[in-house]
């Protein structure tokens, strides 16, 4: 019953009705809706939650524990994204999903490349107008990991990390993987130079990090919200830092060990290599030694990646 509800909040639980209802289809177009909507509300994220657990609840499951249902949902918007024509350079384009942690059988089903003289290069792009370059080591090989996906607002989704720079009017979706089934708690926060740091799972609010789908079969999952930069972060490098862990890390622990520590993180992230700054951050957070931290690192530079592509 939500016809009481302000108008945002009425769509957004519509939508979020869709999202839960096994009957009526679900697309990426729609997931990037509800995912936007959450980023603009943390009161749309509390609906969510809270819709989320009670979905669970009621097929019997933890409330921790993602439903069929939802593991349908997010393999319905690998595929349809993955779908992908063929390019002018004559190869058949597929959607990376290793962002998205694809499992195996999805990834054969959803992508071919043709063999390029760099194994290790693949071009990628699909028809919702995801363009980038992925390179390096298969993301799906290392234990834990953390990325990001450019997003624009008309919607089109564009590389990062191989590309290494992300537009500051342009949302960041940030995404992880955990292989390691005891770590299976997440806390994820930003860093920029002279700025206190960057929250993004959980939020303060929230108070101790969050638990995630992890195991061996376990695919990579987008978090709820896409952040728009502009609002919080500043030109520069950008520091994404993701902590792993097999049991629940405090806002509060986390927030008094980087500002104790405030002038060693910054020395380290004068260094510009994310190795040093996970070294720091596990330093001053006291941190376990099966405890996992990964550091993305990228520029935020000006404008977007609409105006570039109008220019």
């Amino acid at each position: 019953m939500w016809w009481f509800r302000n108008s945002t909040e009425r769509r957004f639980l519509r939508l979020l009705d869709r999202y839960l209802d096994p009957g009526r289809s679900w697309s990426g177009a729609l997931d990037r809706r509800l995912r936007r909507d959450m980023a603009e509300s943390a009161d749309l994220r509390v609906l969510y939650d809270r819709a989320i657990v009670a979905h669970r609840l009621m097929l019997g499951l933890p409330g921790d524990t993602a439903s069929a249902l939802e593991n349908t949902r997010m393999h319905t918007v690998i595929v349809n994204s993955a779908v992908a024509p063929a390019a002018e350079s004559g190869f058949l384009f597929g959607r990376w999903l290793a962002a998205c942690g694809a499992m195996g059988a999805v990834a054969v089903l959803a992508i071919a490349l043709v063999p390029v003289e760099d194994p290790k290069i693949q071009v990628v792009a699909n028809d919702d107008g995801y363009i980038g370059v992925r390179s390096g080591t298969n993301p799906l090989s290392k234990a834990t990991r953390v990325g990001v996906v450019g997003v624009t607002e008309s919607g089109l989704e564009y590389e990062v990390e191989a590309n290494g720079f992300i537009y500051l009017n342009d949302y960041a979706r940030l995404n992880y993987r955990s292989s390691v089934a005891e770590l299976d708690h997440l806390f994820v926060f930003g860093l920029q130079h002279a700025a206190n740091p960057l929250w993004y799972y959980p939020l303060p609010e929230e108070q101790k990090s969050r638990n995630i789908v992890a195991g061996p079969d376990a695919i990579g999952f987008d978090l709820p919200d896409e952040t728009l930069l502009s609002r919080r972060h500043v030109v520069g490098d950008w520091y994404i830092v993701g902590i792993f862990s097999n049991e629940p890390i405090s806002w509060e622990h986390v927030q008094r060990g980087l500002a104790a520590s405030r002038d060693v993180l910054e020395a380290k992230a004068n260094a510009d290599t994310p190795d040093k700054i996970a070294v720091a951050v596990r330093e001053c957070l006291e941190l376990g030694a099966d405890d996992q931290i990964e550091v993305v690192s990228v520029k935020i530079q000006p404008g977007s990646y609409d105006q570039r592509k109008s220019d």
